[in-house]
């Protein structure tokens, strides 16, 4: 009998004894929790110290999920990501542009992050009506502009706690 403690994963199960010439045991792994909705996973002991999980990836759940995961994902990439000598990334731009889209209510237009070749995110919206880009500067501040049916906004500010300056509502931006 195997229990195996590890990271918020238990699991239980039988392996085949030491030396013994059976093939690897079937062990199922649930994640500790009191969620009676849990996942559990597939595990295969392949000898008495290893035991090869099937973990499925996490998966993202909503649109700000995906951006953030997007945003992330920039953090690996080194200098000349795209073959034309791009900055490495910003890792202060990548994170104020994080916190930016975690404020951002539930009900809020989500923008996609795109990194720019000088290293900064810049966060996107691009419909058939409006149109706008945030760049965040690892200062704290970002440069904007706008334009939503023919208005336009653009400047460079220290965005602030729960306000949005003139644009973001305008093209769906809510805190």
């Amino acid at each position: 009998m195997i229990d195996f403690r590890s990271n918020g994963w238990l699991g239980i199960g039988r392996t085949a004894a030491h030396g013994s010439s059976a093939a690897p045991a079937q062990v199922s792994f649930r994640r500790r929790t009191r969620n009676p909705c849990a996942a559990t996973v597939a595990a295969e002991v392949l000898s008495q110290t290893v035991i090869l999980l099937d973990t499925p990836p996490p998966q993202p759940r909503t649109q700000a999920d995906i951006s953030v995961a997007a945003l992330l994902a920039f953090q690996h990439l080194g200098a000349d990501w795209d073959g034309r000598g791009a900055k490495e990334p910003n890792l202060q731009s990548i994170r104020f542009a994080h916190a930016f889209i975690r404020k951002l209510s539930a009900d809020s237009r989500i923008p996609t992050p795109v990194l720019h070749a000088n290293g900064n995110v810049l966060l996107f919206v691009n419909d058939p009506d409006r149109y706008g880009e945030i760049e965040f500067y690892d200062s704290g501040r970002v440069g904007y502009y706008i334009c939503q049916s023919g208005i336009e906004w653009s400047n460079e500010i220290a965005l602030s706690g729960s306000q949005l300056p003139g644009g973001f509502p305008e093209i769906g931006f809510r805190i």
